[in-house]
């Protein structure tokens, strides 16, 4: 439903374009030219800018590459946010009524939110998935997975770094908390 969504507001909405994606639109031609000098920034978060230079070198315009990038986001952000129903039981009709309304959401994000907003998103939520995983507490595979995860949601938005710490503070916390008082021995 996400893809048709995206599919069906493409005619109205492929030539939206917001002061900040100026920008990133003019960032991600740089990178897929080869400029890497006058791409680097400083205000701008470069992870959308190569996936779009990604997409522009396979012959996308910039705004297309933005969209199709936006989309995988999208895509991935619904699969990971629907791993979280099933992991809390969320019941089926309840589950396909999320669903679907956030594939409505995520299908307008996808070009009103035109640079990293869902991406961060994304690999934030993953991380998260990773570490409420019975698993993560013994296996260092999965720590590992966490902290590439947040680095991607840094190169996403600047402003994860001191989210994924305090975020993860909270998780180690309360899943050591919960894990001392379930093996406690009286």
């Amino acid at each position: 439903m996400l893809l048709l969504l995206v599919a069906f507001y493409y005619p109205c909405c492929k030539y939206y374009v917001d002061p900040d994606a100026t920008a990133y639109l003019t960032i991600s031609k740089l990178y897929a030219d080869g400029d890497w000098l006058n791409a680097v920034n400083g205000y701008w978060s470069p992870l959308s800018c190569w996936l779009a230079a990604f997409f522009i070198k396979l012959g996308t315009t910039a705004i297309d590459g933005a969209i199709i990038a936006n989309t995988i986001g999208a895509v991935l952000l619904l699969r990971i946010t629907h791993s979280f129903f099933i992991r809390y039981s969320i019941n089926s009709f309840a589950r396909w009524l999320l669903c679907i309304a956030s594939s409505v959401f995520l299908a307008y994000a996808v070009y009103y939110q035109n640079y990293d907003d869902i991406w961060e998103c994304f690999f934030l939520l993953y991380a998260l998935r990773l570490m409420i995983s019975h698993k993560f507490r013994h296996t260092p595979v999965y720590w590992l997975g966490a902290g590439v995860l947040g680095a991607l949601a840094y190169f996403a938005k600047a402003y994860a770094f001191p989210f994924f710490i305090l975020s993860t503070l909270a998780i180690v916390f309360c899943n050591t908390r919960a894990w001392r008082r379930a093996n406690r021995v009286e």
